[in-house]
């Protein structure tokens, strides 16, 4: 889980908040509240363990303080102990069963162990529970994952928008929608969603995927000099990342530009040697050259990786392989 970005000021509210619960604990040693409180600060500031061991406190001294399963959930969710935050988060909805937190925390307990239809379920009733708040946004953003994880890619798509209604500016919705529209084959939807991530967070941590996704969409349409531009992006950012180079060099083969395209497709047989598509795209380039021999090497390679082109065109011309 994702650390909150807070300000020195707010930091240093959330060490006094520790501080004085620590006092509180010297006074009056086993008060719950007192430990909640602290380990509300510490899981803010990202202190997990920490934070884990007074939520344990609190409900030792007091196991009827319901928020304190919710809290010791998320702790766990952090630490990766999702079996052990899915126990408190169970708990929290038989405390609690209108709470849409708790749906909203289950469903992502359920969503990172691989239940995703439960996690629909759970995430559907949170934001049953609580349509248009800040809480929606987070039900819609965790829902939208499940169901990509599950395939259900326009179901994706309809949450995402949900989520970019929420919030204009979220890099992660418009890229996630962005390669659901890829999927689906939308590809002007996906290019104007990746473009838009783009000129949002050109540092976007997987900005050399958008790229991608981007460069193919665009083969996909015909646009092969507009891909070239987004695979020569993708090399830029990830210099050794053979699917750059590939998609470049089969759009260079569609350009008619052999030459190129064959150093670049040389290059992703050189990261990836059990690549076939490289092998049979730089063995059409090399025969638009004049290099026939190349050429058959190539493709019969290609056929022996499996790929069923390059065996196909072997075998209408009765070249073995």
């Amino acid at each position: 889980m994702a650390r909150l970005k807070l300000s020195p000021a707010e930091r240093d509210s959330y060490q006094s908040s520790i501080y004085y619960a620590t006092e509180a604990l010297k006074l009056y040693p086993g008060h719950p509240h007192a430990y909640y409180s602290r380990g509300s600060a510490h899981y803010v500031l990202g202190e997990y363990q920490k934070a884990l061991h007074d939520f344990n406190e609190a409900l030792r001294f007091d196991p009827s303080l319901t928020n304190a399963y919710l809290a010791r959930g998320g702790a766990k969710l952090a630490l990766g102990d999702y079996s052990g935050a899915l126990c408190d988060f169970d708990e929290m909805v038989r405390r609690d069963p209108e709470n849409a937190d708790a749906y909203n925390c289950r469903g992502t307990a359920n969503y990172l162990l691989g239940n995703y239809n439960v996690a629909l379920n759970d995430l559907s009733e949170a934001i049953r529970l609580e349509p248009g708040t800040s809480l929606t946004e987070l039900a819609y953003t965790a829902r939208s994952r499940t169901e990509y994880a599950l395939g259900n890619y326009a179901a994706a798509i309809k949450d995402l928008s949900q989520v970019i209604l929420c919030d204009p500016n979220n890099a992660d919705a418009y890229y996630s929608r962005g390669t659901a529209y890829y999927l689906t084959g939308e590809y002007n939807a996906a290019i104007e969603d990746l473009s838009v991530l783009l000129q949002l967070d050109p540092a976007y941590p997987k900005a050399y995927l958008a790229y991608l996704f981007r460069g193919t969409a665009n083969v996909a349409r015909g646009y092969f000099r507009s891909s070239i531009e987004d695979f020569t992006a993708v090399i830029h950012l990830q210099p050794d990342y053979a699917p750059g180079y590939g998609g470049r060099g089969m759009a260079r083969v569609e350009l008619g530009e052999y030459r190129a395209a064959i150093q670049d497709l040389s290059r992703v047989i050189q990261l990836n040697p059990n690549d076939g598509d490289a092998y049979l795209f730089r063995g059409k380039a090399k025969d638009a050259v004049g290099d026939s021999d190349g050429a058959i090497d190539d493709v019969r390679h290609a056929a022996r990786l499996g790929n069923e082109h390059a065996i196909a065109f072997l075998g209408e011309r009765c070249i073995r392989w």
